[in-house]
């Protein structure tokens, strides 16, 4: 696969934080932007399939009652 160069705009609060990160791992700021987009594409990919999974139990009537959501709701209130 070729690599294509892009161009970006970043604020400068950003670009200091890309660098200080660059530094500490010994690296580029291309290789910290790098991972950073591909660490975004995986999580996004991560949560379109399991919205989709979510979708597919819905259609085979999987489907939580009203209780078992209310107990997990007060779970986390700390109730």
């Amino acid at each position: 696969m070729s690599e294509k160069l892009i161009e970006i705009t970043i604020d400068p609060a950003t670009l200091a934080e890309i660098d200080e990160a660059a530094s500490q791992l010994e690296t580029g700021r291309d290789e910290v932007i790098r991972n950073a987009i591909e660490a975004f594409l995986e999580l996004r990919r991560w949560q379109v399939e399991e919205i989709k999974e979510g979708l597919r139990e819905l259609d085979r009537g999987d489907r939580a009652s009203a209780e078992e959501v209310k107990r997990v709701f007060d779970k986390w209130r700390g109730h």
